[in-house]
Order: C-alpha cells, then sequence, then structure tokens
C-alpha cells in the first residue's frame, strides 16, 4: 500500500457580508488520481483575516510610510488612468532603480496583493516610452527583514506574461501592443514566506535603458490580510473541525470543505476535491505489422502515446527486451510471418498485452547463373547472372563478381564477366533492402584426358614393355619411367625395364 501526500495547493476566498472580514481556504490535494489500495492524506487550512488596507496617488503623493526611488510622478503624464484619477509614474532618474515600496504590515494569514498597472508602448515619445527587452520589466517582492533582503514574488515581463523572476537578459520581447499596455488589474496571493506580522512589498524596475525609456506606472492597490481569526473547517464527508486527515477510498470521492466562525456563521467553502480511483484503462499505440524486406533486418518497435493510466509505464518484449522503443529481428527466413508480444504495465500495477507482426518477405533473389567454360590455356571462360526482386528506389543496386575463388584475383561490378579462367567464382547483389549472394564453377573445356596401355606388364628382366597413348585432347606428352632412367615426350614409346617400376 502507498500513501501519498500531494502538495497541490488550492486557494479560494470570498468576502463576508459587510467587507470587514474575508475568508481564505487552502485545500490539498485538488483533483488527484491514484491506484487502487493508495491512502491519500488531505489538508485544509482555513482563516478569516480582516479586509485589507487601499493605497492611491490621487492626492499626487505616496500614501504615508510609503517610498519611492527613481523618476517617480504623480499625475496623469500618459494618459486617463483606470478610473481617471493621478497614478504613480516611474522613469530611471540619476541612476536609481524605479521603485515604490510599502511600509510593513501584518498578513500572517496570508491574503492577496491587488494593484492595477501599465507599461506604455514600446517607441512611444518620452515620457511615454515602454519596456521592450525581456529584462525591463516589474518585479513585485516582499521583504520580511525591513527591505534588507528581497524576494521576488511574481515577475511581469514585457512581452505581457509573468514569470517568476526577472531573467536577466536583453532580448526584445515587445514591439508593439501587449496585455500590459493598457491599464489592466492583477490579483496576486501573498506567498506563504511572506507570512509574517512585519512583511513589506515593492514594485521595482531593476533594468532600464535610461531615463528617457521603458517608463510604466501603478494605481489603486489594495493589501488584503492580516492577523489570524478562528475558522473552523467542516468537511462535508461529516469531518468536523478537523484539519486533515487520511482516506483509503475503494471508488471515486469527492469533499469541500466548508469554513465557519466561532458562532458557526458560515463564511465560504473550497472548490470540489476530486480523488479518482485508477482503473485498467490504459490507451497506447502500437504498430500492428513491421514489414523486413531481408532475413537479416532488425526493425524498431515502440509503444508510443501512452494516456488515461499513472506513470511509469513499463513494456517488457516477448524477446526479453525491456527497451521502448526495441529491435525485433526475424528468424533469418526469406519468407516468415513471426508475431511478437509486449507486456505493458502501468503506475497502478495493471497489465496489458499487445502483439505486433513481422512480415518478412524477400523479393530479391539470384534466379540463375550462367557459366561458359575456359579453354585450358587461355583465360576464355564467362559467367553471367539474372536477378529477380530488385527493390532500386534509392538508386542503382550494386553487382559484384570475384573469382576465381573468394579472395580471387578477378573482381568487377556487374551482371556478368569475361575471359577468365577455369575456377570457381563468387557473385554478390545488393539493393536498397538486402544482399544475396551464390556461385558458379568455370570449368575447362575439353581439358586433356591422359591414358594408355602396356604389353606386357610383367616378365623378367630385361623386360621390353610396349606403350600405347590412347589420350584425348593432347598435344604433348611426357613420360616418367620411375627406374631412375631419362624421361620420354614420344608419343608411343618402347621402354626396357631391369627393375619393377611405376610408370606415369
Amino acid at each position: 500500500m502507498r500513501y501519498l501526500l500531494l502538495p497541490i495547493l488550492f486557494v479560494l476566498t470570498m468576502p463576508f457580508t459587510g467587507q470587514s472580514q474575508i475568508c481564505i481556504v487552502n485545500v490539498s490535494p485538488q483533483d488527484t488520481t491514484i491506484c487502487p489500495g493508495d491512502s491519500i492524506a488531505i489538508f485544509g487550512y482555513a482563516a478569516i483575516v480582516a479586509t485589507g488596507q487601499n493605497f492611491d496617488f490621487d492626492l499626487g503623493s505616496l500614501p504615508p510610510g510609503w517610498s519611492a526611488t527613481g523618476g517617480s510622478a504623480w499625475g496623469n503624464p500618459c494618459g486617463a488612468g483606470i478610473n481617471g484619477t493621478p497614478y504613480y509614474w516611474a522613469s530611471t532618474s540619476g541612476g536609481d532603480v524605479p521603485t515604490v515600496g510599502s511600509p510593513g504590515f501584518d498578513v500572517t494569514c496570508g491574503g492577496f496583493l491587488n494593484f492595477d498597472m501599465l507599461f506604455s508602448l514600446q517607441g512611444g515619445a518620452m515620457p511615454c516610452e515602454g519596456p521592450d527587452e525581456a529584462d525591463e520589466g516589474v518585479s513585485l517582492q516582499y521583504s520580511t527583514d525591513g527591505g534588507i533582503t528581497w524576494i521576488d514574488i511574481v515577475y511581469y515581463s514585457p512581452g505581457g506574461f509573468e514569470l517568476p523572476t526577472n531573467p536577466g537578459t536583453s532580448v526584445v520581447v515587445a514591439s508593439g501592443p501587449t496585455p500590459y499596455t493598457t491599464w489592466s488589474s492583477f490579483s496576486v496571493p501573498i506567498p506563504l514566506g511572506a507570512f509574517t506580522t512585519n512583511t513589506m512589498f515593492q514594485w521595482t524596475q531593476i533594468y532600464s535603458t535610461g531615463p528617457l525609456f521603458d517608463n510604466w506606472g501603478l494605481d489603486n492597490i489594495e493589501i488584503i490580510g492580516g492577523p489570524c481569526n478562528t475558522a473552523v473547517i467542516s468537511w462535508d464527508n461529516g469531518l468536523t473541525s478537523t484539519n486533515s486527515f487520511w482516506i483509503t477510498p475503494t471508488s471515486d470521492t469527492s469533499f469541500v470543505a466548508n469554513v465557519y466562525d466561532t458562532l458557526g456563521v458560515f463564511m465560504c467553502s473550497s472548490d470540489t476535491i476530486n480523488i479518482n480511483v485508477m482503473q485498467p484503462t490504459l490507451t497506447w499505440e502500437l504498430a500492428d505489422t513491421l514489414y523486413a524486406y531481408c532475413p537479416t533486418d532488425s526493425l524498431p518497435a515502440e509503444v508510443v502515446n501512452f494516456a488515461n493510466a499513472i506513470a511509469p509505464w513499463d513494456v517488457e518484449w516477448s524477446t526479453g527486451s525491456t527497451l521502448n522503443p526495441t529491435l525485433l529481428g526475424t528468424n533469418g527466413n526469406g519468407q516468415d510471418l513471426i508475431e511478437f508480444t509486449v507486456e505493458i504495465t502501468d503506475g497502478c500495477d495493471y497489465v496489458y498485452y499487445d502483439t505486433v507482426m513481422m512480415l518478412v518477405n524477400q523479393t530479391l533473389a539470384i534466379d540463375t547463373l550462367l557459366s561458359f567454360p575456359a579453354s585450358a590455356c587461355n583465360p576464355t571462360g564467362a559467367t553471367s547472372a539474372f536477378i529477380s526482386g530488385i527493390t532500386d528506389a534509392l538508386g542503382q543496386p550494386f553487382y559484384h563478381w570475384t573469382g576465381p575463388g573468394n579472395t580471387g584475383t578477378y573482381n568487377i561490378d556487374g551482371t556478368a564477366i569475361i575471359d577468365i579462367p577455369p575456377g570457381w567464382y563468387f557473385f554478390n547483389v545488393i539493393d536498397d533492402v538486402c544482399e544475396v549472394s551464390d556461385s558458379v564453377y568455370v570449368d575447362i573445356e575439353n581439358p586433356p584426358v591422359a591414358e594408355f596401355s602396356a604389353l606386357p606388364t610383367q616378365g623378367c628382366a630385361p623386360l621390353v614393355v610396349d606403350f600405347t597413348n590412347t589420350s584425348q585432347n593432347t598435344d604433348t606428352y611426357l613420360w616418367v619411367y620411375g627406374d631412375g632412367t631419362p624421361n620420354s615426350t614420344d608419343t608411343d614409346p618402347t621402354h626396357t625395364f631391369n627393375i619393377s617400376s611405376n610408370v606415369m
């Protein structure tokens, strides 16, 4: 059995009637899928805090306790604000970083930062020229040590999107209108690290081209948060005043956290938490058939597009391979149909099976090898090959003869070889998909045949023997009498023997 702690945080707020308090409820996990038999921890956190303080620049100055650096203006230098009142307008001045910051607030129970912000359009006239480089945006930060250390909450890029922090690169990301080049309202949850009794917030532009460029504005800042008031969670599954619990569901289950104050007055509810118990519903894709055109082929096979199940997805092929993709080989036959099985196991240990068929169909073949004999004395032989089933979409197939023997001195690329001596010749053909080989013997045309008879073949010494030459296809002869006497080149010699001999 597995026990899961899934730190997925969901935040929902709902203002209390009269707007004097606000309800915060955090629930984790949300919409989680688990395996049968798994246990999962459900966490809930709720707080009721006072509504936030509102700050603007309608009086043409900073609110009390706030601070600013860089070129700061309060008014309407680049058109009307979101509600027609003066706003804070930033520019680089004297080398200072344009920044507007708050004093410390008690936000021990968390909350939200709400504000309106505008980036000028890139290329506008001073003082309404907007940022265009990736590092010229605005960072929203917090400090818990009196402003000594600042930590990024979110970075607003000139391209009109959010990042965790300033990328520090001068790559151009804005050249025209973006979501930030019109007044927009933002709402940012206060991060857990900022939950202290004295947390400061600031909006700062670390990089800019200079005092005539990269202008932006800020207005209508609301800090929602404060010290915690008592809140009571009541789960709709019957558990009351329990911030967390373990559950081992056997089927899909849903929960809602309802929040009440200490007087039992309903304040807010979380979204529904859905715990889905995984069933054997894995889907995947695997090719039905692999086509091999040579018995030496090894073809890749891969199970792809896993879906509708919990990872990891392990595979084991009937070849013993656990690789995906893997290579599947043939049985070495030119024509064959081979079935391979794959076993798939998902993250819940459900097992699935699939098969792929390999069709081996070698079409390349050497149909016939013809040989023409060579004379006994001259290289007048020849061979020729007839091939079928060639696949040559990629170019001309390769033909090669070699001989006599595999390491012979005759090496010719082509379907025929001529003017060759007798011996074994080997032929090889390669097309786009396969390679085949064969051999043929080039015989001798009318080869000489040595034959003779002797009369008598035995007797007393001295024994006179007459030899009758019956050889065929011959021109010259050499007789070896075997008794130490000189050899003879006669056609039908007569020889006297004094000892027994073997005549050749």
